[in-house]
C-alpha cells in the first residue's frame, strides 16, 4: 500500500473517535455512561486514538519522535479503563463489617469520586511520560510501536513488549476475579471487561508470534490486525454503551429498598424476590403455589401488553385467547381454580367468540390468584429463605445509594 492510502484512515479516525467521544459527553449524565467514569471513559478513549494515530504514522513516515509515546498512550487506554474498575469495586464491594464500611464512606469520601481516580491515572501518565520523551532524545527506540522482523528485535525490546503485556493481562484478570465479590452493578459492566481480556490477549500473543516469524517489518497485514484490535475495543468501550443508551432509555427502573418487601405486589416486581418467592412455593409438595404465581404473573403481563400495544389489537386479541385457552380450558389447570372464579371468567371469556376483548377480562382470576399468594406470602415473611432475601435486599439498597451519592448512577 502506498503512503498516501494511509492518510485516509488518518482522516477517518478523527471522525470516528471524534462522534464517540462527543456522544459520551452528550449523554454522560445516563447510568449506562455514568457508570463507566466519563471522564476515566473520555480518557481510555483517546488513548486508543493516539495509538491509532501513531501506528497509521508508522506506515507514513516510518519510525518517528512520536513512535515513542506508543506506549505511554497504551498506558492510557489500559490505565483508565482499570481505574473505572477499581471505582466500581470500591463502592460496590461488600464489607463484612457495616459499620467500619460506611465510615469509610465518610472519613473517605474523596476515594469513591472520579476526581481521585483521574488524578491517580496523571500521576501514572507522568511517570511514563519521562522515559517516553528521554528514549528518542538519547536516540534508543525502546518504546517505538512493536514493528520490527525477527532479525532487529534485540533483548530490551523484547523483554519490555513481552513484560507490558503480561502485567497488562494479570491485572486485567485480577480486576475479572475481584469483580465477583462485589454487587452486580449490570449495565454490561462485566461483559465489557471480560470481551477486552479475550481480544487484548488474542491480539498480543498474535503479534508476538507474526513479529518474531515474520521477516517483512514494513507488513501491512501487522499494521491492519493493530488497527482492527483498536477499532473493536472503541465499539466495545465507546460505541457500546453509547448505543445501549439509547435502547434502552425508555426503560423505567425503580431503587427497591427491603421496606418494600412487605408489600407483595411490590414484592413481584423485583427479580431476586420473586424468583426466591418461586423457589420458596416449588419446595412445597402437594400446594398449588406455583400455578397461582404462574397465573398472576401472565395476567399481569396480558394487561401490561394490553396498555404498552393498545393500537395492536391482533396481538392484543391473541393474547387473550392464549391465556384464556391455558388456563381456563386446560382440564389439569380448571379443576385447581375455584369454580365461582372459573364461572365469572368463563363469561367473561365469551366475547372471544365474537372477537371481542377487554383488558379487565381475566381480572376476577387475578384477584383470587393474589389473595391465594398472599396467604402464602404471610407464610414465607417466617422462613428463613425471607430473612435471607431481606438481608440481600439490604445490603444492595446499600450499595445502590452509595453509588447514587457518588454519581456512579443517576438519581432518577
Amino acid at each position: 500500500m502506498t503512503e498516501i492510502f494511509w492518510w485516509i484512515p488518518f482522516a477517518i479516525n478523527f471522525l470516528l473517535y471524534g462522534i464517540c467521544c462527543l456522544l459520551i459527553i452528550k449523554r454522560k449524565t445516563l447510568t449506562i455512561i455514568s457508570i463507566r467514569s466519563p471522564t476515566l471513559l473520555l480518557t481510555n478513549i483517546i488513548g486508543n486514538f493516539l495509538m491509532s494515530l501513531i501506528i497509521i504514522l508508522y506506515k507514513i513516515i516510518g519510525q518517528n519522535f512520536f513512535s515513542s509515546f506508543y506506549y505511554l498512550f497504551r498506558a492510557m487506554m489500559i490505565v483508565s479503563l482499570i481505574l473505572r474498575y477499581e471505582r466500581i469495586i470500591i463502592c460496590c464491594g461488600i464489607n463484612k463489617n457495616d459499620v467500619a464500611d460506611l465510615k469509610q464512606f465518610y472519613d473517605k469520601r474523596y476515594i469513591f469520586t472520579e476526581k481521585f481516580y483521574v488524578r491517580v491515572l496523571m500521576f501514572v501518565t507522568a511517570i511514563i511520560l519521562v522515559p517516553s520523551i528521554l528514549t528518542p532524545i538519547f536516540d534508543l527506540d525502546y518504546f517505538e510501536v512493536f514493528f520490527t522482523n525477527k532479525n532487529s528485535l534485540d533483548t530490551i525490546k523484547i523483554s519490555i513488549w513481552v513484560g507490558w503485556n503480561f502485567l497488562e493481562q494479570f491485572i486485567i484478570i485480577t480486576y475479572l476475579f475481584r469483580m465477583y465479590y462485589i454487587i452486580n452493578p449490570k449495565h454490561f459492566i462485566k461483559f465489557e471487561l471480560y470481551f477486552f481480556l479475550i481480544i487484548w490477549i488474542i491480539y498480543t500473543n498474535f503479534i508476538s508470534v507474526f513479529a518474531y516469524y515474520y521477516n517483512n517489518n514494513n507488513n501491512d497485514a501487522y499494521v491492519l490486525v493493530s488497527l482492527g484490535v483498536l477499532y473493536i475495543s472503541l465499539l466495545l468501550n465507546g460505541y457500546f454503551p453509547v448505543i445501549i443508551s439509547f435502547i434502552s432509555k425508555t426503560l423505567v427502573t425503580y431503587h427497591f429498598t427491603f421496606k418494600l418487601m412487605n408489600n407483595l405486589y411490590l414484592f413481584l416486581t423485583n427479580e431476586s424476590c420473586y424468583e426466591s418467592f418461586n423457589n420458596y412455593l416449588k419446595s412445597k409438595k402437594d400446594d398449588n403455589g406455583p400455578f397461582f404465581l404462574k397465573l398472576y404473573t401472565y395476567i399481569m403481563k396480558y394487561k401490561l401488553d394490553f396498555t404498552l400495544n393498545a393500537n395492536n389489537r391482533d396481538l392484543g386479541f391473541s393474547n387473550a385467547v392464549k391465556l384464556n385457552n391455558t388456563f381456563f380450558e386446560d382440564e389439569s389447570y380448571v379443576k385447581i381454580i375455584e369454580p365461582e372464579v372459573l364461572h365469572k371468567v368463563k363469561n367473561e371469556c365469551k366475547s372471544l367468540n365474537n372477537n371481542m376483548f377487554t383488558k379487565n377480562m381475566f381480572d376476577d382470576a387475578l384477584q383470587y390468584a393474589y389473595d391465594e399468594l398472599n396467604k402464602r406470602f404471610n407464610d414465607f415473611k417466617n422462613s428463613r429463605e425471607y430473612n435471607e432475601l431481606q438481608a440481600k435486599i439490604s445490603i444492595e439498597s446499600y450499595i445502590n445509594c452509595k453509588m447514587c451519592n457518588i454519581g456512579l448512577i443517576n438519581k432518577f
